[in-house]
């Protein structure tokens, strides 16, 4: 009856599409620099790509020592795909690592600038495809040969990096989906530009990543000022029946097979759904590594049962008499298997012999030990029948049965 409450409940959840669809808000801004804010489901924007172009530099772009950087005049024009270009303004961008922005901003950047030291730095759009732009800082001091000292206020600023160990998850074009190793439910991406030309990216392998520009809070989340990418482990490290990565297997690991199987466009590997079934979830979700299959999810409704494979079989065969196909000694060969796990086998009405002892499941075959003797028989499970393995087996008592002949359930136990 718990099996098939619990079918019962996944089926209810399946044909109501209980799936948790996350969404986000998304904004855009007019021509005229005010901002127009509206909501987009997620299934809205995940899936198109945005494109940014610088279209104005800022009014300016040299700096003296201890000068403050300022986009005052940038303009960048970014476009998603199916919709018109937007050009943002300054009033539109913030850095990523500044806390005290006021609203969210329609476009991230990052940058290494250092007011308190002369040279040359790069201002870069997060997400952009290397679109960027560059200022300087020039040191008058040293142009004319003064010895004054520079104050206090411009002493060294420290960029404060730091390093993620995360598992890759889905290579997906020139994207990888990743999951902290802390086996965080927050999914993350990373465009492979960020990788040295020597990696090559494959579900399961761990990445060091190093950033100062912390976690962009997007869906899925991503990386800010990428400074480093390095292989921390090629291993791919698989928890059977763990479908959705989350580190345990549980109904809905079982769900998403199904759910994968059933609509593998939105669900299935590199589907629609960013809840969708990833490379590595189905290298987890392959539970006897015959495939993604129905009875994958099966199998994780029987470990949750607390059912293991030997149960079914137990079950399957207690309390039933078989009968071998051909003729016994004088009339029909039957061996009964009680629920004690006792056996009792008659070979015909001419042997006066009974058979007895203990049987077992191991994997798919049934073990007959005898009580009476060291004869032990293998007889494999095939559908209802059991078949006789007699390389394995010591054969029986007054009789020769011969490998791969069966024995049928006794009609009068149905």
């Amino acid at each position: 009856m718990k099996k098939k409450a619990l079918a019962a409940v996944i089926g209810a959840m399946l044909c109501a599409g209980a799936v948790p669809v996350p969404c986000m808000a998304g904004e855009a801004a007019a021509e005229d620099e005010s901002m127009v804010i509206y909501s987009q489901s997620l299934n809205d924007t995940a899936d198109r790509e945005v494109s940014y172009k610088i279209v104005a530099l800022p009014d300016k772009v040299e700096y003296k020592l201890g000068e403050v950087l300022s986009l005052k005049g940038l303009k960048i024009e970014m476009t998603r795909d199916g919709e018109e270009p937007v050009v943002c303004t300054d009033h539109d961008m913030a850095f990523a690592h500044d806390s005290n922005t006021p609203r969210p901003p329609k476009v991230l950047l990052f940058t290494d600038f250092r007011s308190n030291k002369a040279g040359t730095y790069e201002v870069e759009v997060i997400g952009g495809d290397n679109v960027s732009f560059e200022v300087s800082v020039v040191d008058d001091l040293m142009l004319s040969g003064t010895t004054e000292t520079v104050s206090a206020a411009q002493t060294d600023v420290i960029t404060a990096y730091q390093t993620m160990t995360a598992t890759v998850l889905e290579v997906s074009g020139q994207t990888l989906l990743l999951q902290s190793v802390e086996r965080s439910r927050e999914l993350m991406t990373l465009s492979t530009k960020y990788l040295d030309s020597d990696i090559v990216p494959k579900a399961g392998m761990k990445l060091g990543i190093t950033y100062a520009g912390g976690i962009l809070e997007t869906y899925p989340a991503q990386f800010g000022g990428v400074r480093k990418t390095a292989v921390i482990s090629e291993r791919t490290e698989t928890i059977k029946g763990d479908a959705n990565c989350d580190s345990s297997f549980d109904l809905a690991d079982a769900i998403l097979i199904m759910q994968a199987l059933a609509n593998p466009n939105k669900y299935g590997e590199k589907g629609s759904s960013i809840l969708h079934l990833t490379e590595l979830g189905r290298a987890n979700a392959d539970m006897n590594g015959d495939g993604l299959t129905v009875g994958d999810a099966q199998e994780i409704q029987r470990e949750l049962l607390g059912i293991s494979d030997t149960d079914i079989y137990n079950s399957s065969i207690a309390g039933k008499t078989y009968v071998y196909e051909k003729e016994g000694t004088g009339s029909e060969f039957t061996i009964t298997f009680r629920d004690d796990e006792t056996f009792e086998y008659y070979t015909g009405a001419i042997s006066s012999y009974i058979g007895g002892g203990t049987w077992k499941i191991k994997d798919d075959t049934v073990v007959m030990t005898e009580n009476t003797s060291d004869k032990v028989h293998h007889l494999k499970m095939q559908g209802s029948a059991l078949v006789y393995i007699a390389d394995e087996s010591d054969n029986f008592y007054g009789i020769s049965v011969k490998d791969g002949e069966k024995f049928f359930v006794k009609a009068d136990n149905d």
